[in-house]
């Protein structure tokens, strides 16, 4: 049964900047003047030690900033940690503890390396300690389906959080093999599962998923969770799923969803986020949908401000159904570069597609692909079917059940966008690696299924 009580994250920021001792919730008017005060810190510490925001912030005033001056403050992009990022560093890289290279794209073609103190680590193992404690409860086994092989690694952190509240973290690496993942469950005991959306997926769409429905709980992680793919597993497994949002830059924790599931709570006294207009760059009004900034406001390695996220989501200001008063971070609505604009005006987003296609019971993931022909936008797919359906379907069955899931939802239009090419893969073709998935601009060059 689900739990509506106060998220303990409420308490835990509470206690963080100083305002613990009180069971009632957290009053935001406090954590807004705490943040104040760490924000001008903030601009004064990245102004101090780092030559890139040295040289961006030289007019930036000593103080505590206004909303209007901080607004002001330039925009922190993706492409300026490939080309600066050792020029963000606020420390000496003997104090540098972990690096993670993150092998994007963007235009310089260069990755991105993310720098962490020990401290910031630390930060990371406390958010993941009560952040976990929603769901979980002491003496479980708690089963982690990410890489956990490296020091302070996602798994590594995890397993060392798990202790503080009587648990066992188990870290079994990607759930590439679902058959092998299932077994896992089954053979620590798990109560807890931790993985990928689409790898969870294929779990509960696995004929043996029955091994799953001793959990408790799951966590989704690191990609897009529609609500079809939640309702998928929760009927599964009987169990509730919850929510994570973060990445690497926020120190790979940001925020994770409470009993009620009603949006992210933000791991608050770390991170400040805004919601901007991604054209211009405005501060978008509570509740209207636009691109996450964050800033990380205690981060010692590589401080981040204003840096843009490329999520696109929305900051819910009124209070949780768990009764905490803190703003939240909204569902995840996809990823600008995931994102084309149909010539009929509509927006076309792998979130929306994974809102459409995976209520098919036997599909497990997909790969998508639009470009122009002829005047037209076109969609091709590469789909992945689960071992206990998708391989008896006929692919002209297929093709009918993906074009009635695609105009259900009004994404094929005879003046926006046509469905084009479907081929198949291997379902663990797109299982084993870490890699975010996206709609990809250019078409693929499978062969059409026939039956």
């Amino acid at each position: 049964m689900l739990t509506t009580s106060l998220t303990p994250l409420d308490y835990w920021i509470a206690e963080r900047i100083g305002a613990g001792g009180s069971d009632a919730p957290l009053a935001p008017e406090v954590l807004e003047q705490w943040r104040n005060a760490k924000k001008a810190d903030l601009i004064q510490q990245v102004r101090a030690h780092s030559p890139f925001y040295r040289y961006r912030l030289p007019d930036v005033p000593g103080g505590a900033c206004s909303r209007e001056e901080w607004a002001a403050l330039p925009l922190t992009t993706a492409d300026d940690l490939r080309l600066h990022g050792p020029e963000m560093l606020c420390v000496s890289q003997g104090e540098v503890s972990r690096v993670t290279t993150l092998p994007t794209s963007g235009t310089s073609g260069q990755p991105k390396r993310i720098f962490f103190t020990k401290d910031d680590l630390g930060r990371t193992v406390d958010f993941f300690h009560h952040g976990m404690s929603t769901f979980t409860r002491p003496g479980q086994v708690v089963l982690v389906f990410m890489p956990g092989e490296l020091p302070d690694s996602i798994g590594d952190l995890l397993r060392r959080a798990m202790p503080r509240m009587g648990c066992e973290a188990v870290v079994h690496g990607l759930a590439g093999d679902p058959e092998a993942a299932l077994e896992a469950i089954h053979g620590v005991r798990a109560d807890v599962i931790v993985g990928l959306p689409v790898q969870v997926l294929a779990m509960a769409r696995h004929p043996r998923s029955a091994l799953g429905r001793r959990l408790s709980a799951v966590l989704l992680s690191a990609d897009h969770v529609s609500q079809a793919l939640r309702t998928a597993v929760e009927q599964a497994f009987g169990c509730p799923v919850y929510a994570h949002w973060g990445m690497t830059e926020t120190g790979y924790g940001g925020g994770v969803e409470c009993g009620a599931r009603h949006g992210y709570h933000l791991r608050g006294a770390d991170l400040f986020v805004e919601i901007i207009d991604p054209v211009n760059g405005l501060i978008m009004p509570d509740g209207v949908p636009g691109e996450v900034v964050i800033s990380t406001l205690t981060a010692q390695a590589m401080p981040l401000l204003r840096y843009r996220t490329g999520d696109l989501a929305s900051l819910l200001p009124e209070p949780c159904p768990c009764g905490c008063r803190l703003p939240r971070l909204g569902p995840i609505q996809g990823r600008l570069r995931d994102r084309v604009s149909l010539d009929d005006g509509t927006i076309l987003s792998m979130a929306a597609l994974d809102d459409a296609l995976l209520v098919l019971p036997w599909l497990i993931n997909f790969q998508a692909a639009t470009y122009r022909k002829n005047g037209s936008w076109i969609l091709d797919l590469e789909i992945f079917g689960s071992p206990s359906s998708g391989t008896s379907k006929k692919p002209s069955a297929m093709r009918q059940a993906i074009e009635t899931a695609l105009n259900a939802t009004g994404i094929l239009k005879q003046d926006g966008l046509r469905l084009g090419t479907i081929t198949t893969g291997a379902p663990s073709d797109r299982l084993s690696g870490p890699v975010k998935r996206s709609l990809q601009i250019g078409m693929f060059h499978g062969t059409e299924m026939s039956d």
